[in-house]
């Protein structure tokens, strides 16, 4: 993102690779080639309300297999409509795309669907996501606000900021329903603003050249322990 998502200094100990993001989405670590640890390094949230399954796939088909980050899709919606979203997007994207269980672990390079309304009760839960999401990865998190109404979303969205992370929103032009991407546009200093495509493309080029050899930014510091529940979490 215009400001990259940068990768902490991360813990490789088989004790440190499960960390708890929000209630019932682990945050874990996969066994890959010669014994090395995958778990999910970056975090972006994918949210929006009306118009935003269009916006997902333009931005989901254009990802690679491996992007080089992981993507939790926040949305107002119950679980038999985020299975039948994964469905559709399954099949424009190449990216791994899953629900969330009860409870799910996120892996590096894939998006998981979090049906909101069917997990959590309370008021504001994709401004709790964010606000979560923000304490556990920092300089390493980031939002991208697609088309939708209302304003659920815009405080997280202040809290990725101050905690050093990127915001991107939908432009009003390409989005259904501009509402909630101008109210973030409005509310926060937001780094972009462009197409679904054209933000999946600015994304894969900063995070190429960030991974290039020698141009990593690291933070100096181990991710710190992230909330128990939501409750914990304050903007």
């Amino acid at each position: 993102m215009s400001k990259p998502m940068v990768e902490p200094a991360a813990a490789h100990r088989h004790g440190d690779i499960r960390r708890r993001v929000i209630p019932d989405v682990l945050v874990a670590a996969d066994p890959g080639v010669a014994g090395q640890f995958l778990p999910a390094r970056r975090v972006c949230v994918l949210t929006g309300t009306t118009g935003v399954t269009v916006a997902l796939q333009r931005f989901l088909s254009r990802l690679p297999a491996q992007p080089g980050v992981s993507f939790l899709v926040a949305l107002h919606t119950d679980g038999e409509t985020a299975r039948r979203l994964v469905e559709l997007l399954k099949r424009t994207s190449v990216l791994p795309i899953r629900q969330a269980d009860d409870p799910q672990t996120l892996m590096h390079d894939e998006a998981l669907v979090i049906a909101l309304e069917a997990r959590q009760r309370e008021a504001r839960p994709v401004d709790r996501l964010l606000q979560a999401v923000a304490r556990q990865y920092q300089t390493n998190a980031g939002a991208i606000v697609f088309s939708g109404n209302g304003d659920d979303g815009v405080v997280g969205c202040h809290s990725i900021i101050r905690h050093g992370g990127t915001v991107w929103a939908q432009d009003a032009a390409s989005a259904h329903y501009s509402s909630l991407p101008n109210h973030v546009r409005q509310s926060c200093r937001v780094a972009l603003s462009a197409n679904p495509e054209a933000m999946a493309d600015r994304l894969m080029h900063e995070l190429r050249l960030l991974d290039q050899p020698g141009q990593q930014r690291r933070s100096g510091r181990t991710v710190v322990r992230a909330p128990r529940s939501v409750a914990e979490v304050t903007p």
